[in-house]
Order: structure tokens, then C-alpha cells, then sequence
């Protein structure tokens, strides 16, 4: 019989132990949380530990971490030793995001045994509509967003977000459903109404309800629409230097033209498309253009295809001078469109910058001299005193060796400096009235 009361003992402290065990586990990691709205419109998130707790273990060693904007810093409130409310604003949008409490090795009120616990709580924030844009100017293409006050639950989003154009309602990321995307699923219509309605029973991620439903309009965009094109569309004898410049009734965004066969970029400039060919356009050819603008409230207007023709040199001797690339300048020397000579050159330095643009050849001469700018063999003008020459001497008829090797860059007043042996070949070969393009 004492045997067998013993044994009883022995269970009775086993089973007492492990009772202790888990009240002690409970006590030690369970928490439960209560979220109020207080009279300022914060929320108050009240924790109750169960055993008191040592406050300054437990303001080093809590993390209090939202879903959208990460790590919170909340004003702390202890109601008891073992009840803590956190002070958590609510100013920007969202609102009532999950939010993860977490706390460890916090000492409580019975020696060695520490608390720790991890919970999540959403607050509690009814969705409305913040705003939803653009409300006018809207691109035929979308998107429209609509912004709510709270994320949403996405299969009531499916349900309750409607548009008269036919698209898809999509969350703008997946982890924020308080912005969602309306795109069309075709081009709407220019300068039309159309209109998003939310329906009653769209609710928050949180289970409420939208604080009353509605309808929303917006106006899409008019099309930029083309005012003038320079060179005109079917224009002939268009200067192989010349620019396109396409301008439209509304102020751009971006755009572009391309022109087959050439390389260029195009510039936005107010409400105007100005294209810049990286080299001249081929004599006596008909150059295809296709453009398009877009506005600068995103909305696209039409593929514009247009066509110019360049002037036709013939067989006639012409110059191009292409000072683009300051790493090197070049002259290149053309019979109608075949090149007969391509050379290095210097252009103006900066401040002395050579005139771009189409001249005529007119006088020449063996060499000159100048007190100001030194002499030159070989120079032919095209413009007032702007020639074509050699490589300048000094007052001693001597090859300025420093300006020699400047040869390629842009370093001279203005002038087009070439080496003697092609200032040479120039003086004999360019005749008078010869075309002259300069351009960069």
C-alpha cells in the first residue's frame, strides 16, 4: 500500500510539474492585443503580457514593424506593469496596414523567466477614396489610378470596381492594395467621358466595408495634332544640311522622328519635334519621314509619314565641312555624290566658333600675313574673312609647330585649317562657286 501511494506521488508531482510547465509556457509567449481609435484620430494598439514585465528590458528588446512603411516609432504608454499601449499615428496614406509585434528576452516579475512573443494586428480603417488621377487629360492608353485610404481585399476589388470602358482594375504593387490601376483594354476615345464605379461592397483587408460607394468620371486627352512641318511635306531642292522640324498644337512630352537610311536625335522644343541628322542628307534623293508626338499629358497622336527631296548637285564639285565630333574635324571634297577627298581639319576654338551653314567659294590667294593672326599658304574664302588655308607660320615663314599638332581639333579664330599638302590640293582643285556646307 505505501508502494503504491508513492507511485501516486510521483504521477501527482510529474503531472503538477508539467501543469506549471505549461502555465509558465502560456505566461512566458502569449499576448493578446486590443486596437482603439482615440478622439485625434491615432489608433491606441493595447498589449497585455499576462506577467509583469521590466520596462527597460522591454524598450531595448521590441520591434514594432509595419507591412508598407517598415520599422514604426510609436510613443509607449504603460497602463499596468504588465499592459503597454502603443500611440500609433495615422497621418499619411494607407492606413490600415498589418502591423508585427516581436519582443524577447524581457524580464518579467518571476526570476529567470523571460518573455517573449510575436503577434500581428491590423488597424482598423474603413476604405474611401483618396483620389483618383488624372482626372482630366487622361491618355487613351490609361492608366487611371485610384487610391484608397486602406488596402483592399482583391477579390472584393474584383467585384466592386467597374468602368463603361471595358479594362482591368490591377493592384498597383502586390504588396500595397490601397492603389489599383484601371488600363483599357483598347484605345478609348479622344476628348470622352467615361466612368469608374465602386461598388457597396468593397471592403478593406481588414473586413470593413467602404464608407459609402460611388462613381467617378474622367475626360481622356485631345491628340497632339500637327500645325506645320519644315521642309514641307513633298518639298524638292532641300538643303542636304537642313533640320526637321515638325510643330503641333499642344505642348509635348516626347516623340520621335526616324528617317530611313540616317542617323539623328530628336529634341523636344515646347511644342515642337526638332530633328538633328548626325550627317548630311544624300544629294538628289527623296528621304522618307515618319514621326509621331506625344503630348505632354502622355497622349500619343498619329504616325505621321511624310517625304522631302534634297537638291541635286550633279556632277558639280561641293565641300563638306563636319565640325560635329570636336575629337576630329574633316573636310571631305565631293564630285556630285561620289567623294574624291576626305581631309583632316580644324574648325573654330571656342569663342571662335567657324559659322555653320551653306557659302559659296569665291576669291583665293598664294599665302597672306597678318600682325594679328599670323600667315598661311594656300587660302581660299567662302565667307567675309573666313577662309580655307594651311597650317599657320610664324613671322619667320616657319610651321608653328603648336598649331600643328592642334590639327583634327578645334583651334583656329574661325577659319578651316588644313595641312599644307591639302590646303594645297584644295587652293588647285575646289573651283570658284563651289557649295560649301559647314555644319556640327
Amino acid at each position: 500500500m505505501a508502494i503504491f501511494m508513492l507511485r501516486r506521488g510521483r504521477v501527482a508531482f510529474i503531472l503538477l510539474a508539467i501543469f506549471l510547465s505549461i502555465v509558465l509556457y502560456f505566461f512566458a509567449t502569449f499576448s493578446a492585443v486590443i486596437v482603439q481609435q482615440d478622439a485625434a484620430g491615432s489608433y491606441v494598439a493595447r498589449i497585455r503580457f499576462y506577467l509583469p514585465l521590466h520596462r527597460g528590458d522591454f524598450a531595448a528588446n521590441h520591434n514594432l514593424i509595419s507591412e508598407i512603411r517598415g520599422p514604426l516609432k510609436a510613443k509607449i504608454h504603460w497602463r499596468n506593469r504588465s499592459t503597454v499601449e502603443f500611440l500609433i499615428p495615422q497621418t499619411d496614406f494607407p492606413q490600415g496596414e498589418l502591423i508585427h509585434f516581436s519582443c524577447e528576452k524581457v524580464r518579467t516579475a518571476i526570476p529567470l523567466l523571460r518573455k517573449k512573443c510575436a503577434l500581428t494586428f491590423r488597424l482598423p480603417v474603413a476604405p474611401n477614396v483618396v483620389e483618383i488621377s488624372p482626372r482630366k487629360n487622361v491618355p487613351t492608353y490609361g492608366p487611371v489610378k485610384i487610391t484608397f485610404s486602406t488596402p483592399i481585399e482583391p477579390q472584393t476589388a474584383k467585384d466592386n470596381l467597374r468602368c463603361t470602358a471595358k479594362g482591368s482594375f490591377l493592384p498597383a504593387r502586390e504588396d500595397d492594395m490601397s492603389v489599383w490601376i484601371f488600363r483599357p483594354d483598347q484605345r478609348l476615345e479622344n476628348k470622352t467621358r467615361y466612368t469608374i464605379y465602386i461598388g457597396s461592397e468593397l471592403r478593406s483587408r481588414g473586413g470593413l466595408k467602404i464608407n459609402g460607394a460611388g462613381q467617378f468620371d474622367f475626360i481622356t486627352a485631345e491628340r497632339p495634332s500637327l500645325v506645320e512641318i519644315k521642309p514641307k511635306a513633298g518639298q524638292k531642292k532641300v538643303m542636304l544640311n537642313s533640320h526637321l522640324v515638325l510643330e503641333f498644337d499642344s505642348q509635348l512630352k516626347e516623340g520621335w522622328i526616324f528617317v530611313p537610311g540616317n542617323s539623328g536625335e530628336t529634341k523636344i522644343q515646347g511644342n515642337k519635334l526638332i530633328y538633328h541628322p548626325h550627317a548630311l542628307f544624300s544629294p538628289g534623293t527623296t528621304h522618307r519621314v515618319q514621326a509621331q508626338a506625344i503630348s505632354r499629358f502622355g497622349e500619343p497622336g498619329d504616325v505621321l509619314e511624310l517625304s522631302f527631296s534634297t537638291v541635286s548637285v550633279q556632277g558639280r564639285v561641293w565641300v563638306e565641312v563636319n565640325l560635329r565630333d570636336e575629337r576630329i574635324h574633316a573636310v571631305t571634297v565631293y564630285r556630285g555624290n561620289t567623294p574624291t577627298r576626305t581631309m583632316v581639319a580644324s574648325g573654330g576654338s571656342p569663342g571662335h566658333e567657324t559659322p555653320l551653314g551653306v557659302y559659296y567659294i569665291s576669291d583665293r590667294g598664294y599665302s597672306f600675313w597678318s600682325q594679328k593672326y599670323g600667315g598661311a599658304k594656300y587660302w581660299v574664302r567662302f565667307k567675309d574673312n573666313y577662309l580655307f588655308h594651311s597650317i599657320p607660320r610664324d613671322s619667320h615663314w616657319r610651321i608653328i609647330e603648336e598649331e600643328h599638332k592642334k590639327l583634327g581639333l578645334p583651334s583656329s579664330h574661325g577659319c578651316i585649317r588644313l595641312s599644307d599638302e591639302d590646303a594645297h590640293w584644295f587652293y588647285d582643285n575646289v573651283p570658284r562657286g563651289a557649295m560649301v556646307i559647314i555644319y556640327k
